[in-house]
Formats: structure tokens, C-alpha cells, sequence
């Protein structure tokens, strides 16, 4: 990556992380960087709430849906097969 970099740039140092992977290297997999199989497909459900459509809206719903959206993709990310369920 040094080569790569002109003398005359702005970059002042280069350095690799401690696992040896390079921005370059990370960027090149950054579709599927961090992807794991550990979930082996197993089937899960993550239930979260949705906004009850008869009672007063207030963050707490917005709250909950984003969380709840956010285990159900990182457990994907982990080879999860994951059913996400939204009571009504």
C-alpha cells in the first residue's frame, strides 16, 4: 500500500491494523466483510413491536422497531435464517 501512495501526497504514515487487514483489502470485501456462517442457517424469530394504529404514537414505537430491525439484520449478517415477527 506504501508504494502505492506518491511522495508528494498529503499522507503523512501508513499502517496496517494488528489483524493485517488493510483499508484496501476491507474495501475490496466490504459486500460481505464481516459475514459470518456461525448461524449455519438455523431458523429464528425476533419479535419487536410495531405502532398500535388505535393508541397514541410516542418514540417508544420508533425505538422498538429500529432495534428490533437491527438484531434481526446482525443476526442475518451472522447466517441466521431470521423471520422477523411485528404483532399487530
Amino acid at each position: 500500500m506504501r508504494r502505492r501512495i506518491p511522495e508528494n501526497s498529503s499522507v503523512d504514515a501508513t499502517t496496517s491494523s494488528q489483524s493485517g487487514h488493510t483499508f484496501g483489502a476491507v474495501w475490496e470485501e466490504r459486500d460481505r466483510f464481516g459475514r459470518s456462517g456461525v448461524g449455519a442457517r438455523r431458523k429464528t424469530m425476533v419479535e419487536f413491536v410495531s405502532a398500535n394504529p388505535t393508541g397514541p404514537m410516542h418514540v417508544g414505537h420508533g425505538r422498538g422497531a429500529v432495534i428490533g430491525d437491527t438484531i434481526a439484520n446482525l443476526l442475518e449478517w451472522a447466517g441466521y435464517d431470521v423471520f422477523r415477527k411485528r404483532p399487530n
